[in-house]
Order: C-alpha cells, then sequence, then structure tokens
C-alpha cells in the first residue's frame, strides 16, 4: 500500500514500522524521533488507511503490524501457538521483505552487525559517540551517502540505533543502552575533568587558581597546571571566555563560562590516524573518511 508522507519523522516512523514483523507504539516512540503527539497522530492515520492493522495481544502488549490483515493473522496464531521465536520472526520478517522487494517496495532489513568496511567504521564512530546525528555520520562519511544512511536505518530496524533527545533542529540517536550510558555518565562525572567542569559550572565566573583552590579537598593529588590546561582546551573549544581577549592564559586569567552544555564535561581526545606516504595523505581516521 502507497502510504503519503508529509514530513521526515513521518518518512522515518513507516520505515521503522514496515522492518518490523510486528511492534507496539512503545517501539516507535524509543526508536524514532517523532514527538509523543505527531507519532500518535500518523500511527492513527495509518490504522484509518488500513496501513498498520492489530496483531494480537501477547504479555499484555497489544501489537500492530504493518504487513496487512492476513499476515496478522498468521503472526499472532504463531505467538499463540508458541511458534513465535526470534529466529522464527526473522525468517518470516525476511520472507516478508523479499516478498515487498518483488513488488517494489524497499523495506530495511535489520542489521545488528556490520557487513562491510564502510559499515565497521561507522559502527565504530558511533559507538565511540555517547550520540549523534545523522548530519555527524554524514559529514564524517561523505563518500557514499545512501550506503551510511541505509546501514543507520538497518540498526535502527534491529531496534540497535535508539532515539536520544533533541536540541532545538537538532535530533539525536544513540547505539548505548541506557545503563551504559548512564555507567560512562558517571564515568565521566567523577573524572579530573567532570570535578573542574562541575566547578566551572557553579562558580561561571572564575580563574584556574580559585578552581584549583575550590577542588583541593576533595582532589588534594589534582595539580593547577592540570586546571589551567583544561582551561585552555575549553577555551580553544569555547566553552569558556575571557573578559577581555588574551594571548596567554595562566593561572590568574579570568574567565567567563559562556557554553554551559550540560554536566557532563567536554573532553580533549587524541586518535590515531594512518598515514600513506606514497600519496602524501591520510588514509584513514577513526573519526571519518579523509578525502
Amino acid at each position: 500500500m502507497q502510504v503519503p508522507v508529509k514530513k521526515g519523522h513521518e518518512r522515518e516512523i513507516l520505515e521503522f514500522i514496515r522492518s518490523q514483523l510486528r511492534f507496539v507504539e512503545i517501539d516507535v516512540s524509543a526508536h524514532c524521533s517523532a514527538k509523543p503527539e505527531a507519532m500518535s497522530r500518523f500511527l492513527e492515520k495509518l490504522r484509518e488507511m488500513g496501513a498498520v492493522v492489530p496483531c494480537g495481544v501477547s504479555g499484555g502488549l497489544r501489537y500492530l503490524t504493518a504487513w496487512g490483515p492476513r499476515e496478522a493473522t498468521k503472526i499472532d496464531a504463531m505467538d499463540k501457538a508458541g511458534e513465535l521465536s526470534d529466529a522464527k520472526a526473522r525468517a518470516y520478517l525476511l520472507e516478508l521483505i523479499e516478498g515487498a522487494e518483488a513488488e517494489g517496495v524497499a523495506v530495511d532489513v535489520p542489521t545488528t552487525k556490520p557487513r562491510t568496511d564502510h559499515e565497521r567504521k561507522i559502527w565504530q564512530f558511533i559507538s565511540a559517540h555517547r550520540h549523534f546525528t545523522n548530519g555527524d555520520v554524514m559529514a564524517a562519511f561523505p563518500e557514499n551517502p545512501l550506503a551510511t544512511m541505509g546501514f543507520l536505518r538497518a540498526l535502527r530496524a534491529a531496534k540497535v540505533v535508539k532515539f536520544w533527545g533533541r536540541e532545538k533542529t537538532s535530533t539525536f540517536y544513540t547505539v548505548h543502552s541506557p545503563k551504559e550510558q548512564r555507567a560512562a555518565a558517571k564515568d565521566l562525572r567523577s573524572s579530573t575533568e567532570g570535578a573542574i567542569w562541575s566547578a566551572i559550572r557553579i562558580k561561571r565566573r572564575f580563574r584556574p587558581l580559585e578552581l584549583h583552590q575550590a577542588l583541593l579537598p576533595t582532589l588534594p593529588d589534582l595539580s593547577l597546571n592540570e586546571v589551567t590546561r583544561y582551561c585552555r582546551t575549553l577555551t580553544k573549544a569555547g566553552y569558556i571566555k575571557p573578559p577581555k581577549p588574551t594571548k596567554k592564559i595562566t593561572r590568574e586569567t579570568p574567565f567567563n563560562l559562556v557554553n554551559n552544555t550540560g554536566p557532563l564535561p567536554p573532553q580533549s581526545q587524541r586518535v590515531t590516524v594512518i598515514v600513506d606516504p606514497n600519496e602524501d595523505r591520510i588514509s584513514y581516521s577513526p573519526l571519518g573518511q579523509v578525502q
């Protein structure tokens, strides 16, 4: 069935539910970026069109499917007979996807692991980030946009890529579980950079020397050089700024916090790249492709 979509989030929902044998609404909200009201309206529209139909109740959950009434009946019967194991469900879904493609309807095949070098590099990139936007990934891998977006959609279809949140016009996704994110956030906040960043967010106006003095009771091994060095890093990145331009940053330099992005500390990271001396260029970077 042809379904007209007007907005990007509707296309995202449609692509996701078509890649599922069956789903519940919470699956859509967990893996797609539409706001709850917009998601509910679009799903209701799909129900009215017959593009989404009920698919039985299991474990107290009301399932839906985008594969039509006949398949919904089969899926429900398989579930009630205890025949809907993960392996059988995937095999059945792949049959349906193959049939759809034969009729000219492209459906994303759920993929949990990278299959090519290109996908492995994308996986390394998104795994290294707490969250990311599609634009971040496209900017890092501009040479094959169709393959890049196809892999991201396949990961979402497999429920590996999840909706993380939005800020202004940007939509963020993640491949990390809530437990992994909490653990990573805890580690960051308890790091030396985390302690300095927390002090900066509290004080808002400060000097490196003042931060060091404030942190010494809880971090007796913290050196003034570490604090000053981190302030230099934050200055370069635009998080803090001296009231007046200065070429040299010292322990006495006054700062204002100008970009308070949240409780987790911005980090300075070094990466290893591969340089090809034959072509005098960087041939590989873990942050993305280098032309």
